[in-house]
């Protein structure tokens, strides 16, 4: 148990550095830049901070930090790999969601411990008191600063000084820069900034930034010089709810049995219909079409909601569990087994609905293919801790959740959806392939060689128009925008070029003449 329960006045001085020093990167990275290897940079800049602040402090790093470590950096490097706007999107929220992770668990054992609600209270929980913290540290080190030293109130006439000169200086240089160009060329390659607003937004990204860093760091690093945590109850840790009402096992046991009755008849439907081939042979094909499209996502509601309902009612009768609890294991596992009969119909029915003649594959087909996989092995993680170690179901939806994201990653979505589209040969397919990113070139340009007539006069408009698109904007050349997908694909669309396969506009317009 640590004795020291408040930062030292050197680890004060070091956070406020750290965190102007991160927003003035962040300013660099993000102004006017897309996504790419600078959330790797940024990344690799907190983690590192962190751990050497810790280690001033005596908390110490420790070898079950490398996990969360290890899946931060490969949601970075994947935010540098893949273009598609969405899984960036997922990535970045991935990299902050495991970061706030990794703060709060940095020197305790709570990750395997948290709850279900845990994990989304442990993020907003770092979140909020990152942005409400620095207030508490500034009265923390104005403190400290005003026992150790008068130094502090020799400074406070320049602070005060430099407080009333930043504004007064931002007025007369937007006054000057309006009134002299070279003036204002100056002022902006110091600042690196164009106009004025420029210089507003990067002040607010910087401040912004390093505003966060300070709270969020602060927090961890004053939460984890408290005595530890690791045998407290469970009931202590975020995300966890008080049980003021139970019921009984004839309860529980009742509304399983119910459910059991109801998915066992569901499920004798699916083999006697779907699974035999008797739907396809008795409707039409109209009405087959609508009979599979309208069912995978319900299934897939009515999976989570069984979830759901087997953790609810294990949740509210556990005081009785122990003594008699193996007629609600019995039926728990039923239903369990049931469940996933309608997730093999509900990736049964995908596929039937993926062969239709009008059928235009999208990335959501990747996505809920990957997602019913991990639902699948998460009851069975569900099955495993009814019997075995209760109290860890939480544990396995993390996991789930990313593999989830690490398997859609992999297997690149919109190349995919560019080679299942391009295999159709038929217009309709190829129309959707203007909307996918930069990730479907090198499969476009392969789809090239297979293709003829209006779809290859499509594919060879569509590559066109990337590289015009491309050359037109120049922010994804700046090296914090940094991404292989891009890169590569604006280097195989200029070899298209140079064999005069794909030519400028201009030249179009003008052959066209």
């Amino acid at each position: 148990m640590m004795q020291k329960k408040r930062l030292s006045l050197s680890s004060h001085k070091i956070l406020w550095l750290l965190a102007l020093f991160t927003g003035w990167v962040a300013q660099l990275l993000f102004f006017n830049n897309s996504p790419g290897v600078s959330i790797l940079i940024l990344a690799a800049l907190l983690i590192g901070g962190y751990i050497v602040l810790g280690h001033r402090e005596n908390i110490l790093f420790k070898g079950r930090n490398l996990r969360l470590i290890s899946l931060i950096c490969f949601f970075a490097c994947m935010v540098a790999i893949r273009a598609n706007t969405f899984l960036t999107f997922l990535n970045i929220s991935a990299v902050i969601f495991l970061f706030c992770l990794f703060l709060f668990t940095y020197s305790t054992k709570h990750l395997e411990r948290l709850g279900l609600l845990g994990y989304p209270m442990v993020f907003m929980k770092v979140l909020i008191m990152g942005y409400i913290w620095p207030f508490t540290f500034l009265k923390l080190y104005i403190r400290l600063e005003r026992r150790q030293a008068s130094a502090f109130r020799r400074a406070i006439p320049l602070l005060r000084g430099l407080l009333i000169a930043v504004p007064v200086l931002a007025i007369f240089a937007m006054l000057l820069s309006s009134a002299d160009s070279f003036f204002a060329s100056d002022l902006g390659n110091i600042f690196k900034a164009q106009t004025f607003a420029d210089l507003f937004w990067r002040l607010a990204i910087g401040l912004f930034t390093g505003w966060m860093v300070a709270g969020t760091f602060f927090y961890g690093l004053s939460t984890h010089l408290k005595p530890s945590t690791d045998h407290s109850p469970a009931e202590y840790l975020p995300g966890s709810i008080r049980r003021s009402h139970s019921i009984g096992l004839t309860e529980g046991a009742i509304v399983l049995a119910l459910l059991n009755v109801l998915f066992l008849w569901f499920a004798w439907v699916q083999f006697i219909y779907l699974f035999s081939g008797q739907a396809e042979r008795t409707l039409n094909y109209v009405a087959y079409r609508e009979y599979v499209r309208s069912g995978f996502f319900e299934l897939l509601v009515v999976a989570v909601l069984a979830m759901v309902l087997i953790l609810g009612v294990h949740w509210l009768a556990r005081p009785y569990l122990e003594k008699s609890g193996w007629l609600i294991g019995v039926l728990s596992t039923l239903l369990i087994g049931l469940t996933l009969i309608m997730l093999v119909a509900a990736f049964d029915r995908m596929l039937v609905w993926e062969g239709v003649e009008y059928y235009i594959n999208t990335q959501t087909r990747l996505y809920i293919r990957s997602f019913i996989f991990w639902l699948g092995l998460t009851f069975g993680w569900l099955l495993l801790t009814i019997w075995f170690i209760p109290e860890r179901f939480a544990i396995g939806v993390f996991v789930a959740a990313m593999g989830f994201l690490i398997t859609v990653n992999l297997l690149n979505p919109d190349a995919d959806v560019a080679r299942y589209n391009l295999a159709r040969h038929d217009e309709l397919s190829v129309r959707y392939l203007s909307q996918l990113s930069e990730d479907a070139v090198p499969t476009l340009m392969e789809g090239l060689n297979g293709s003829s007539g209006e779809i290859h006069a499509r594919v060879v408009q569509d590559l066109s128009w990337r590289l015009e698109n491309m050359e037109r904007d120049h922010t994804w050349q700046e090296w914090p925008s940094f991404n292989l997908s891009r890169w590569q694909a604006y280097d195989l669309l200029l070899g298209l070029r140079r064999q005069g396969i794909i030519v400028d506009r201009s030249v179009r317009n003008e052959a066209s003449k």
